[in-house]
This record gives C-alpha cells, sequence and structure tokens, in this order.
C-alpha cells in the first residue's frame, strides 16, 4: 500500500509540474500527446484509488494516508485496498467490453431494465421464453439446427430422440425498445407461439410510445438433423415436396384447361393440336417428377420417411 501512496504522492507532484509548465510556456509551447495521454492516465489512477479508499470507509485517500500513519490500518485492510483497485480496473474493463463508457454508465442501464420489467409486471416476453421452440440444452441437444426465414412450405414431421430428420414451425418473438441511455435493447426469443404479453404491451399506446417499442412475430421453418448427410437430405426431401405440389397442381390446371379448349374448339384443328401438346408436356412433367423421386428412393430407401 505504502507503494501505491507513494505512486499516488508522486503522481500528484507530477501533475503539479505539467500543471505549472502548461501555464509557464502556454504561450511558447504545447504538451506533447504523449505528456497528454500521461496525464490522463495518471487522473485515472487517483479516480480508481479514491474509490477503493472509500469503499474502506474513508472520505479519501488523504485520510486514509493519516490513519496508515497514526497506524489504525490494518496489513489485512492494506491488502484489501490493493485487491479493491485491481478489482475497479477489471469491473472498468469489463463495462466497456459490453460498450459502455464506464461502470456507472452501466448500472444505470441495469436500472433502466429493471424499471423496464416493472412497468410490464416481468419480462415481455418471459411466456414466448417458457415455450422454446427448441431445446438445445435438453432433448434437442446433438442435432444440427437450421432456421428457415421464408420456407417454401410449412411441415412438421419426426420426433427429437428418435429420428435423424426434424421439421418444425416455430415462432420467433422480436421485442425491441429504447431504454433511458437512448439506446435500443432487443430481446429474441424461438418459440412455439407469439407471445400475448409483448403483443399487449405493443398494443397499449402509452407504452408503445414512452419506450418506442416495436415488436414482431415470423413464422419460420427450424430443420434438426442428426449430421451432414442427414441435412442434405432434409434439404431435397423438402424442395422436392414443395417442387412436386407445384408442379402437380400447375400439371392439372394445365390438363383441365387444355381439355376444356379441345370442346370448345368447334373442331379446330389448330387449337386442338395446341391443347393437346400442353397435355403432353403436363403429363410429361408429372412423369419426370415421378422418375426423380423413384431415383432418390433408390438411392436411399428411408428418404421420404
Amino acid at each position: 500500500m505504502k507503494k501505491i501512496l507513494a505512486k499516488l504522492a508522486l503522481t500528484i507532484s507530477i501533475l503539479s509540474n505539467l500543471a505549472f509548465i502548461n501555464i509557464a510556456f502556454a504561450d511558447t509551447a504545447k504538451i506533447s500527446p504523449a505528456d497528454e495521454a500521461l496525464i490522463n492516465e495518471l487522473v485515472n489512477d487517483i479516480e480508481k484509488q479514491e474509490k477503493a479508499c472509500k469503499s474502506l470507509g474513508f472520505s479519501s485517500c488523504d485520510e486514509y494516508q493519516q490513519a496508515l500513519n497514526n497506524q489504525y490500518i490494518s496489513p489485512e485492510d492494506e491488502a484489501l485496498i490493493n485487491e479493491l483497485v485491481d478489482d475497479i480496473e477489471k469491473q472498468e474493463k469489463a463495462c466497456k467490453i459490453l460498450g459502455y463508457s464506464s461502470c456507472d454508465e452501466y448500472q444505470q442501464a441495469i436500472q433502466k431494465s429493471l424499471d423496464f420489467e416493472a412497468d410490464f409486471g416481468t419480462n415481455p416476453i418471459e411466456d414466448a421464453q417458457k415455450a422454446p421452440c427448441v431445446d438445445e440444452l435438453g432433448i434437442d441437444n446433438g442435432y444440427i439446427i437450421t432456421i428457415i426465414e421464408e420456407p417454401l412450405v410449412f411441415e412438421e414431421y419426426g420426433e427429437a430422440g428418435k429420428d435423424d430428420k426434424i421439421s418444425r414451425t416455430c415462432f420467433r418473438n422480436s421485442f425491441s425498445y429504447v431504454d433511458a441511455l437512448n439506446q435500443r435493447q432487443s430481446i429474441t426469443e424461438l418459440s412455439k407461439k407469439c407471445s400475448p404479453t409483448a403483443l399487449a404491451a405493443f398494443n397499449d399506446k402509452s407504452q408503445r410510445e414512452k419506450y418506442q417499442i416495436t415488436f414482431s412475430c415470423q413464422e419460420v421453418q427450424v430443420l434438426l438433423n442428426k449430421g451432414g448427410t442427414s441435412a442434405l437430405e432434409n434439404y431435397i426431401m423438402t424442395l422436392y415436396r414443395w417442387a412436386a405440389s407445384v408442379v402437380g397442381l400447375v400439371a392439372v390446371v394445365i390438363i383441365i384447361g387444355s381439355g376444356i379448349q379441345i370442346s370448345a374448339s368447334g373442331g379446330d384443328p389448330e387449337v386442338i393440336t395446341k391443347a393437346k401438346d400442353r397435355i403432353v408436356k403436363s403429363l410429361s412433367g408429372i412423369a419426370l417428377l415421378f422418375l426423380s423421386g423413384v431415383i432418390l428412393y433408390t438411392i436411399n430407401p428411408t428418404f421420404f420417411t
């Protein structure tokens, strides 16, 4: 601790000298960037030491020094203040990593978060979080999880723990608001349902305007696979089923439409020829789709299961 206090005394002396130099030579010289950085660093050290002294119950480090000189400070307290200085430095670094300029700003954000939850009574999407669509640490552990934001077709098949390929329909709840620091905060949860609590908060005009709330609940498709081969099969199966439904629907519509044209053609050979040509092409498309399904089944008999 004596080393710290000696450093503190040296710091004050350096700052005093630098201040004197700055005043005396303001018209003829400027402080170098290196000296300016040193001053800032020394000021930060003083602030950290003051915080540590106050945490021990002293109003300032001068009072702590006086108590130390009078042997009022135990060796345990001296070790404690050294530890507190290190802790303050670590805390400040952690707060800056989180994007805050200081830990005081971080505490303000935490308090605002508490106020926000108090206004709503709870976390606005807590009900959605209690019904997760994917349990990564539980029954879904070990699966490769793929989220399709704009799926071709919504399907549900497979059971976790039994099947290698699973498809689920989930809802992405995205809740956003502006906190007291004028920073936008977002909460997102992939759930089995849309959050009624978040929707109610969004529909409350006073809360929506106060916190600038935005809320969306998007339906997405989630694919779970046990391995890379299983994932590839899942993608191909999804595409094939979508293509089969689209091609089959279009082919049936064309065949029916062409049949009506033939009936209403009045024997016009040109109209009949074009209609027959469309029917043949539609049937060829259905046959090609069926053939591709046979090939996929031949490669892997469990492809459609």
